[in-house]
């Protein structure tokens, strides 16, 4: 009755002040577990943000806790606005999980609270915190390994839409999960963050931070890695964070963009330490960085799995300003292991990345540089904004796919002081010795993807369609099948583009030829037109590219030396059986297979049209060489080819019966 009074009185008066005991459970605030209705989530949504804004009205000393009861699933709206909270503790033991009623084609959520910035409108993150002290967000199971932590749970897929297609109805304009602005003295701990509908974490100017034992997954499909599917779900950054004196440690990563990025502050970032990460993504990032100073950052003791990049330090457009140009200094990456990174295992450069729909567009490298150079992806361009100090010790690159990496800085400020310590290359070995779900246990949440379904099914649809439309054509207008005679297409004697008794250019081999040029040779070609030393990127013997350092040193057991690099290791110490070679990258086979597919699909209808011509031809106008055509006792069209004794008469099942004469 308490409850029911309470709601009463808040709908008369939204604007009420509330007052919460140390202890409070959501369910007695009057928020309704396992209820998909819209109503309640947002209903469910205002009272979180009423119940987060009142938790800053406690006196100093004594704390303020808010419990999501384990076992429950609350369903909210987003939009989730609080400010001021001190000395609080916020218990997710349960679920709290977005709506997930999107369109059909992943253009966001109908209902969802807009806000406009810079002119343009935007959806509200779901949850943001601003200027907030002492705060905690934990679970009652504590430990990265437990499987009843806390949920946040994004429902990213209705923002991602239809794999591939998605992202173009919906860009950038989605939301973040949790959005954290100026934050003292807080702690994130024993939470699984689920799907997000972009960035996962933003730690924005934050000040004694700790964030631990943390799970956060982003992923369409079960691979064991990113595929295109999986990459649909761009954007889910893991943990960006900014400010200063802050822990990550002992979390696992699997998204499909930054797992760990230090992003710029107006004071800069610095002091920053994080360990024991398990992460598969596009790796342990600083960047992208623009006119600011980021300093101190070590990253020690983690694992990448089959990450799209492993060590990427980047700065972006406008980080050259020449009053204020951008720094990043003193930098440590510290027993490193990077296993079958899908592109760059080390980059330290310009930011590769697209800041529109067009993937290949500059900003300032393409992320299609340098494989596809003819779609736009010939540009990367160098930063004139300054690295320095920037070490990697004991880093192994286990089987990588592609080159080890790009060094690439400005010929006006150059890179300064870069030192490989130990940076070991091999083919060597099957990586760590890992259960890959026990080391990422955030992968053991449901995965439910309508949209994935309804892509398959479209694709599908398809490819049958496509089929049905290809028998058709392979058929005459009375609906009975062409015949193929398999002699006459392979020798190709005969055809409508040739006299009789001619060879004919287009025989079957012939086509399936162009059909392999046009769909397999030529796109392989643009894929690596512009790879130097047959392969360039593919080469793993080898690093792309490196320019614009000096001072830059490789020592101890490091095995492949970057060109721009004094060699102080004694020699080459890669083992002959280790040593890697040029390989084709996944996307290289995927095209070939695709092409080859093509070539076929293309080869059967043209080949049966063809032949279609053929017997038209000859129905119309015989055969010099003495072929006529005649109607047999069962009404099926009869060829006799030939003359004289060799004559022979051969039926539409393409089995030659007997000889005769004219």
């Amino acid at each position: 009755p308490i409850t029911l009074l309470l709601l009463l009185l808040f709908s008369l008066n939204p604007t009420l002040t509330w007052s919460l005991t140390t202890y409070n459970t959501f369910s007695d605030l009057g928020a309704i577990p396992n209820s998909k209705l819209i109503s309640t989530a947002i209903e469910n949504s205002r009272i979180l943000e009423n119940a987060l804004n009142a938790m800053n009205k406690t006196s100093d000393g004594d704390s303020t806790v808010l419990e999501i009861e384990k076992g429950q699933t609350y369903y909210l709206q987003g939009g989730i606005y609080a400010t001021g909270l001190r000395h609080s503790k916020i218990l997710i033991d349960g679920t709290l999980k977005f709506r997930e009623d999107g369109y059909w084609y992943g253009g966001g959520v109908e209902g969802w609270p807009m806000t406009t910035s810079k002119g343009k409108e935007h959806p509200k993150e779901c949850l943001e915190l601003r200027d907030v002290e002492n705060v905690t967000f934990t679970s009652s199971s504590s430990g990265r390994g437990k499987t009843d932590r806390g949920v946040i749970d994004g429902s990213g897929q209705v923002w991602w839409g239809l794999p591939l297609f998605g992202y173009m109805s919906t860009g950038t304009a989605r939301p973040h999960l949790i959005y954290v602005k100026r934050a003292k003295d807080f702690v994130f701990e024993n939470i699984v963050l689920k799907d997000s509908p972009r960035w996962t974490f933003v730690g924005h100017g934050l000040d004694n931070a700790v964030i631990r034992d943390c799970s956060i997954v982003a992923r369409r499909t079960r691979a064991d890695g990113h595929g295109m599917i999986d990459l649909s779900a761009f954007n889910t950054d893991g943990f960006d964070v900014s400010g200063h004196d802050v822990h990550i440690h002992d979390c696992d990563i699997w998204n499909q963009d930054d797992c760990i990025a230090v992003k710029d502050d107006k004071d800069g970032s610095y002091n920053m330490l994080f360990e024991n990460i398990n992460a598969s993504g596009t790796g342990l990032v600083i960047g992208s960085i623009g006119t600011t100073h980021v300093r101190n950052i070590t990253f020690r003791d983690s694992y990448l799995h089959r990450s799209y990049k492993g060590i990427f330090l980047k700065f972006r457009d406008g980080a050259n300003n020449p009053n204020n140009p951008g720094i990043i200094e003193d930098v440590l990456y510290k027993n490193i292991t990077i296993f079958e990174s899908v592109q760059w295992p080390i980059w330290i450069g310009p930011a590769q990345q697209a800041i529109s729909s067009n993937p290949c567009n500059p900003s300032p490298c393409s992320l299609c540089w340098p494989s596809f150079p003819h779609f736009g992806g010939d540009t990367c361009d160098p930063i004139a904004a300054l690295y320095k100090n920037i070490t990697l010790d004991q880093v192994t690159l286990t089987n990588p796919v592609t080159s080890p990496g790009v060094i690439l800085g400005s010929s006006t400020e150059r890179m300064q002081d870069l030192t490989f310590n130990d940076v070991v290359v091999s083919d060597c070995g099957e990586g760590a010795s890992f259960d890959r779900i026990e080391s990422f246990p955030g992968l053991k949440q449901d995965l439910s993807d309508v949209f994935v379904f309804e892509f398959y099914l479209m694709l599908t649809a398809s490819i049958f369609t496509f089929i049905c439309i290809s028998i058709l054509i392979c058929c005459d207008y009375s609906g009975n099948t062409q015949r193929l005679h398999p002699r006459k297409c392979c020798t190709g004697k005969r055809s409508w583009l040739a006299p009789p008794n001619q060879e004919v250019f287009w025989t079957n081999s012939k086509i399936f030829t162009v059909g392999i040029v046009l769909f397999t040779f030529i796109p392989v070609y643009i894929m690596g037109s512009s790879l130097p030393g047959y392969g360039g990127h593919l080469n793993t013997a080898e690093y792309y590219e490196c320019t614009g350092v000096d001072n830059g040193v490789a020592k101890g057991k490091t095995n492949i030396i970057p060109s721009c690099f004094i060699d102080e290791t004694g020699g080459d110490l890669m083992d002959e059986e280790c040593r890697s070679w040029v390989i084709p990258t996944i996307g290289t086979c995927y095209v070939a297979f695709l092409g080859l597919f093509y070539s076929f699909v293309f080869w059967v209808p043209i080949t049966d049209w063809r032949n279609q011509r053929n017997e038209e031809y000859q129905e119309r106008n015989g055969d010099a060489s003495g072929m006529v055509r005649t109607e047999s006792e069962e009404g099926m069209a009869v060829e006799l080819v030939g003359n004289g004794e060799d004559q022979e008469e051969r039926r539409g099942s393409g089995v030659w019966k007997e000889d005769r004469e004219l």
